[in-house]
């Protein structure tokens, strides 16, 4: 009975779990409307700048990324420090603002570690896991490096979750945003869902990283994370409640965790009869 017991103490689901913070972005703290994002975080910024927001984007502070030129490129970038790791999850809400004459994609991707202060991930080759925002139309797709896994929709306000896994032969458990399921995540894989929901024939296990089979092999290597356009294209989104941690712990869903619950009390119950006996 006392192995039971412990058995069902153990399976019980540890409510505060903490997760390292790597970025804590809402632009709201010690920023100067008008100028660049300051966060400590953050290794690149161009074409970028700190509005109050209104509409869809809410009113508190955002960061404005608008790339006007078809001769320049856009970058806002951030390190989650110097040494790489094996697991992300990143949260951030986006607006496209519908800027006239609008041709670029608006690029939010995951890489390899860089605690430089160049753009490093404007290539495609580069990214590991990327969220391409069409600027011209309702497209978004999914890609690791230049292959795309997934392709849909957008309109109005996205939120947009990532979990990464860059563990070579682990899997990694993670909630359904949906409906808060445990899912699995497979090794050297990440999943993107958007409003909570997954993109097209994506799957809850996950795309493949395998593009960059040659460099994640020996995980943990990735670190660097941010939102690109090219230099031949015009875009203009707005940026709000960037939050990069590590991947939080798996929690069951409530049913599943009032039944462990349950088989608790009934354990501890049948202990103390056992101890009156």
């Amino acid at each position: 009975m006392k192995k039971a017991l412990l058995l069902a103490l153990a399976a019980l689901p540890a409510l505060a779990i903490a997760q390292t913070v790597y970025v804590n972005e809402t632009f709201d703290v010690s920023e100067t409307i008008g100028n660049a994002p300051t966060d400590a975080a953050q290794r690149r910024s161009s074409v970028s700048t700190v509005q109050i927001g209104a509409g869809a984007i809410g009113t508190d502070n955002v960061a404005r990324f608008v790339d006007s030129s078809a001769a320049t490129s856009g970058a806002l970038e951030y390190s989650v420090g110097a040494t790489a790791v094996d697991n992300l999850f990143i949260q951030f809400d986006v607006l496209n603002n519908g800027i006239s004459g609008a041709t670029s994609s608006f690029i939010f991707a995951v890489g390899l570690i860089n605690d430089g202060t160049s753009s490093v991930l404007g290539a495609s080759a580069a990214r590991a896991i990327a969220v391409d925002f069409s600027s011209a139309t309702s497209t978004v797709n999914i890609r690791s490096t230049s292959t795309s896994f997934a392709t849909g929709t957008y309109s109005g306000l996205q939120t947009v979750k990532i979990w990464v896994n860059d563990k070579d032969g682990a899997t990694v458990s993670y909630n359904r945003p949906d409906n808060g399921s445990i899912a699995t995540l497979a090794a050297n894989s990440a999943v993107v869902w958007i409003n909570n929901a997954l993109i097209g024939s994506a799957t809850e296990s996950g795309i493949s990283m395998a593009s960059l089979a040659s460099t994640i092999s020996a995980s943990p290597t990735l670190g660097r994370l941010g939102f690109n356009t090219t230099s031949t294209g015009i875009a203009d989104f707005s940026i709000d409640n960037l939050l990069v941690t590590s991947i939080p712990v798996a929690i069951p869903e409530p049913a599943a965790s009032a039944a462990l619950g349950g088989a608790v009390l009934l354990g501890l119950a049948a202990l103390r009869r056992s101890r009156r006996g």
